[in-house]
């Protein structure tokens, strides 16, 4: 029995009747007509979608949240569905309008149906999506995102760092079965001249909402380790428009724009440059033309050493007829000396004649031993000459092997010859 009001009498405690009660699902099954006859049939509501399951029956769940972005702070969340027969309509051609994947992280426009189940409680049937919304939002964000980072000064940052010479040493960012990484090595390695590059592969996803926080912590590594490389190379291949949103990340461009390598994307778009090409040192279509640029770099080094070469030879062939000029010309004076008094001091002038002629001998041996000096020290100073008297130059890691003690058994050396190159493994 239900104690309820009561009064007293004669000391007496009198109990009164319970008060009228219904069962909890009589009060849900009203809730659902009051929520149902009280709203329209549909609204049209913005949300970020928090979190995104598809099921293998076909339908997907959502969880929907709103923020005080002025606050960053959560002030309203809410589960919502929708069915399978919608889901496999409506996710194509979102994805196909938008050019995005539908996924967590997205800002999106909805048409939702508010309903109550008398066990889950509400929850929203979406029944359309607006992809123009999403595109214009994104666009906005991409916007934003690049204003801030030229405000903050970082736009340019990279692409001020000085190119090393020469770049071989690479910190590859890309997935572990990329086609596009497998083209980019393999150019590198069947390249004609036989140029030697160290590649070092730190995986990460490259599409989804993963690819980003994933390349920044490929990012940190290398920063660990930074004395070891030249450059950072971001590549991947070709892909849906919607595969690539992850590259206009604003902290992923942050990060490239601040890091203290320069930077190579080679992203696979055909047409748009996303926030992460913007802010590197050098941004190409696709891993392809990435090995390309790199064995051009080679490429332009090469024949910089060979003009420096072509000066050099011209340098030392002027100075040595300038020499050659300038001995003929004494021994031309001296003859006219000599012929114009020799008549008339003939005797007199013969022994200073032998002792000129002396001295002009031992001074052109004099300066062409001194050209012949000069000409061998410029010679030495070609680094292509050692390799022409059939020497080696042996490559640890990138750098050029002084001590064997630096290497042990099983390590492997890179030999560069006068033609081509050989790898070769430390035995003991």
């Amino acid at each position: 029995m239900i104690l309820a009001n009561f009064a007293p009498h004669k000391g007496r405690k009198i109990f009164l009747e319970p008060p009228t009660s219904i069962r909890l699902s009589e009060l849900q099954d009203q809730i659902g007509s009051a929520l149902h006859a009280g709203l329209p049939r549909y609204f049209w509501i913005t949300a970020e979608i928090n979190d995104l399951t598809a099921k293998p029956a076909g339908h997907c769940y959502m969880e929907l949240v709103d923020y005080d972005r002025s606050q960053q702070q959560l002030i309203a969340k809410a589960q919502a569905w929708i069915p399978a027969s919608v889901f496999r309509m409506l996710r194509p051609y979102f994805e196909t309008t938008a050019g995005v994947c539908l996924e967590a992280g997205l800002e999106v426009l909805v048409r939702v149906s508010v309903q109550y189940h008398a066990l889950y409680g509400i929850s929203l049937q979406v029944s359309d999506i607006d992809p123009v919304y999403t595109v214009g939002n994104m666009a906005l964000e991409r916007k934003k995102a690049l204003e801030r980072l030229r405000q903050e000064g970082v736009l340019e940052m990279n692409a001020q760092l000085a190119l090393p010479l020469p770049v071989q040493r690479l910190a590859v960012i890309s997935s572990v079965q990329a086609a596009g990484f497998r083209d980019f090595t393999e150019q590198l390695q069947h390249h004609p001249q036989g140029y030697a590059f160290s590649v070092i592969l730190f995986t990460s996803p490259m599409q989804g909402a993963d690819a980003a926080p994933g390349i920044i912590a490929a990012l940190e590594t290398i920063a660990e380790r930074i004395d070891e490389f030249d450059v950072v190379v971001i590549m991947r291949g070709g892909g849906a428009v919607s595969d690539l949103h992850c590259f206009d990340d604003y902290n992923l461009a942050s990060h490239v724009a601040q890091f203290p390598l320069p930077v190579l994307t080679g992203i696979g778009h055909d047409q748009d440059e996303h926030l992460i090409d913007l802010v590197a040192h050098k941004a190409v279509k696709t891993p392809t033309a990435l090995a390309e640029f790199l064995l051009d770099n080679m490429e332009m080094l090469d024949e910089e050493v060979a003009a420096q070469g072509v000066r050099l030879q011209q340098l030392i062939s002027g100075r040595l007829a300038t020499h050659k000029e300038a001995v003929a010309a004494m021994d031309q004076r001296l003859k006219m000396l000599i012929t114009g008094r020799l008549a008339a001091h003939k005797e007199a002038l013969m022994p200073m004649v032998q002792r000129l002629k002396l001295l002009i001998t031992m001074e052109v041996r004099k300066k062409a031993h001194a050209v012949d000096l000069l000409e061998q020290a410029i010679k030495n100073l070609n680094p292509l000459a050692p390799l022409q008297r059939g020497y080696a130059l042996a490559l640890y890691g990138g750098k050029p092997l002084r001590d064997a003690r630096e290497v042990a058994a099983g390590d492997r050396l890179q030999l560069h010859l006068e033609r081509g190159q050989l790898e070769v493994e430390v035995k003991e």
